[in-house]
């Protein structure tokens, strides 16, 4: 997360960084929606839907990191697209 809110704050300023409370007391499996329940959503709001930008706040260390699964970034990165091509559903 302290990547990720650097990044945010480069990109747009300080105060839009993304707090702690959306992993407390969760397990992998609710972490993983908290991500994409909470978190995508909040960075779709920040850069308005670009995609490209939210890219740059994700970044490539979220790909390497050991403590987050294949899984995981299988059900973001498709849930993802699938919100890119068809905005309307969610």
């Amino acid at each position: 997360m302290i990547t990720i809110n650097k990044r945010i704050e480069k990109l747009i300023d300080k105060d839009h960084a993304i707090g702690h409370a959306y992993f407390m007391g969760k397990n992998d499996k609710t972490i993983v929606d908290s991500f994409y329940k909470n978190i995508i959503p909040l960075l779709q709001e920040y850069f308005f839907g670009d995609y490209g930008k939210i890219g740059l706040v994700l970044g490539k260390g979220l790909y390497g990191r050991k403590n987050i699964t294949h899984q995981f970034l299988q059900i973001l990165t498709t849930k993802m697209i699938i919100q890119k091509e068809n905005p309307m559903k969610s």
